[in-house]
Order: structure tokens, then sequence, then C-alpha cells
């Protein structure tokens, strides 16, 4: 089986109501069967917030370039580029979740009652 990404927004009153709302529409989207390689697929997830400061268009251009990390010649990501972009997050933590398809979701936080998620899924 391969994998999809996604990247959904979504509104709530936190982290876990938006995400719930995402999840349920997504199943009703694309059915309760497995393999939707959308947000359907997790169960969970782990929330980053935003540094203050930070724009919106900032956060969303930092989680496409996660996609797009090369690698190096030990087949292991180049993330010290993407590091050095944005140094108020962990992108090493967040990349592993990120990549991981039957892992968690990667949540932004994009205001206090807005989120983005993100990551890879089962297909």
């Amino acid at each position: 089986m391969g994998a999809e990404s996604y990247l959904n927004i979504g509104k709530g009153k936190t982290a876990q109501h938006a995400f719930d709302r995402l999840v349920e529409k997504a199943q009703w989207d694309h059915g309760h069967a497995g393999y939707t390689g959308t947000i359907a697929e997790k169960t969970d997830f782990v929330e980053f917030i935003r540094p203050k400061g930070m724009r919106r268009d900032s956060v969303r251009k930092m989680v496409e370039q996660l996609e797009g990390v090369m690698y190096d010649s030990y087949g292991l990501p180049d993330l010290e580029p993407l590091q050095a972009l944005y140094p108020k997050f962990n992108i090493q933590k967040m990349y592993n979740i990120y990549q991981e398809k039957w892992g968690p979701a990667l949540c932004i936080s994009l205001s206090d009652t807005e989120y983005l998620f993100t990551g890879y899924a089962s297909s």
C-alpha cells in the first residue's frame, strides 16, 4: 500500500474539536474503509504552536517544504536548510511526524480557533 499527503485547515474551539470535525468530514467524503490517503486515516495529532510574529502564509510554506525535503548520500533527510529558515520550530520532530503514514497528524495552530493538519496517510 502507498501513502498520500494531505493538508487540511479546520476551525474549532480547540485543536481536538477542529481535528474531529475534519476527520468526520473526510470519512463522510471518502468512506470508512481505510486507505483513503486523507486525514480520515488519523486517530490523533501532535500540535505545534505557531511562534509569535510568524505569518500564517509562512507556516503553510514551511509545511509545503516538508514534502520537498532532499536526502543526503546516506539516504537521510537533509533538514538543515529548512531548520535555518524556520529556527523557532523543531523541524526534525515535525518531519518525523509528517512523514509517518501510520502515526499522528502534524498540527500547527494558525490562530486561537484555526488549525492546520498535515502529513501522509495510507492509501
